[in-house]
């Protein structure tokens, strides 16, 4: 670009990006022959003349400024050598007019000259390097299952994911994979842990991380048997299975009721995860039993749906309780109630929850305190929030 200063003391300058431009480009980016990065802005210029501030910048203070984690005004105001260059660049088409070059400290710096805080690039920066496309040819030298997450984080241009989240998401991950195989093996359990030998077979280790935009990459604990195959895989081609079903209220019902409650529950904790505040989730399978990956995608309104679909299916045939109890709260307006009743070695067992139309006529006319027989639907529901399955009591009648 005929604009960049080629004969001075910063060396020949190669452009790499224009931020802003109005007839002619105001904010970019270029570096030197030895590497050097520089933000350059354009600050005055007569009929002569053009004057540009050349601020150096690591590669580190590049990617933060670029990415929109550092705004111009600061990153101008505070170099990191304590200095910027001014360079006046000729715009009189003359041979060898010469550029001048001086250096401007920070406590000289004009507010003036430079951009307006809270002004930011925001511009997708990658800060880690590209894993590489060698996934089956991993699986395969390792006799290990490959396991590849691609995150796209919503408002976030670096190569970086909160810690929070991410933990979750492979929290989430792994307990989905524990339920599938614990259901796969035929000894699904609503609740309580998961055997440690199912555990250590479904374990998955972290083994790298990389751009594009926040890629993770996870391995089998155990090996592969000599047909290539195990149990850990069974259970991640089964989420591939279930991700590629989508929001198909028939088939994913099916198979979730066929795989039970507590796969359906994981399997929710999952996908809320990685509809709060991830965009989408490519996930990538690598197995020595297959020449070729496999692929799924999930986005955030996706999961959203298919949330939807969890939250509506029951699971289980409801229960028909026939207690006695102590009224202990009642509530007509919310239709709410609570009863004390004894359980076993007389411990209080609380039953709570919604009154049905049915029973509010004898609930309005009760007194608290009182003791009643009351009839209880009870449900079990996948609780969204904590992805555990919760109990759900209706009250049909109370005498």
């Amino acid at each position: 670009m005929r604009f960049l200063p080629q004969f001075n003391q910063l060396g020949p300058l190669e452009l790499i990006e224009i931020y802003e431009f109005y007839d002619k480009p105001l904010l970019v980016s270029c570096r030197n022959a030895t590497g050097q990065l520089f933000l350059s802005i354009l600050v005055d210029e007569d009929e002569a003349y053009e004057v540009w501030y050349f601020l150096a910048v690591s590669e580190r203070r590049f990617q933060h400024i670029r990415s929109g984690h550092i705004d111009l005004f600061s990153a101008f105001f505070d170099p990191e050598d304590g200095y910027l260059q001014e360079v006046r660049v000729s715009i009189i088409q003359k041979e060898n007019m010469p550029q001048f070059v001086k250096l401007i400290w920070q406590h000289d710096l004009s507010h003036e000259n430079l951009p307006l805080p809270g002004e930011f690039l925001q511009i997708d920066t990658e800060t880690l390097v590209h894993l590489d496309n060698l996934l089956t040819v991993k699986a395969d030298q390792s006799k290990r299952e490959y396991l590849r997450l691609h995150l796209e984080f919503a408002n976030i241009h670096r190569t970086e994911a909160p810690a929070k989240k991410f933990a979750e998401i492979l929290y989430a991950l792994q307990e989905t994979v524990d339920a599938l195989g614990q259901s796969i093996a035929g000894n699904a359990t609503r609740i309580g842990a998961i055997p440690k030998y199912l555990r250590d077979l479904m374990g998955l280790n972290l083994v790298d991380v990389g751009a594009g935009s926040f890629e993770v990459e996870l391995a089998s604990v155990q090996m592969v048997d000599m047909f290539d195959e195990s149990s850990v895989g069974r259970s991640i081609k089964e989420l591939f299975d279930l991700i590629g079903l989508g929001a198909d209220e028939t088939l994913l019902t099916r198979r979730l009721q066929e795989l039970q409650i507590r796969v359906a529950a994981k399997y929710a904790s999952l996908l809320k995860t990685i509809s709060d505040d991830v965009s989408s989730t490519e996930f990538e399978w690598a197995t020595p039993k297959q020449p070729s990956t496999q692929k799924a995608e999930m986005s955030a309104e996706s999961a959203k749906l298919v949330l939807s679909v969890i939250e509506q299916t029951q699971f289980e045939p409801p229960q028909i309780l026939n207690i006695r109890g102590r009224l202990i709260g009642a509530n007509l307006d919310k239709k709410n109630y609570e009863i004390w009743a004894k359980g076993v070695n007389d411990k209080n067992v609380i039953y709570s929850g919604r009154a049905t139309d049915s029973a509010l006529d004898s609930l309005a006319g009760a007194v608290l305190g009182q003791e009643y027989d009351a009839t209880i639907r009870q449900l079990k529901v996948i609780n969204l929030v904590t992805a555990d399955v919760d109990e759900k009591n209706e009250l049909l009648s109370l005498t």
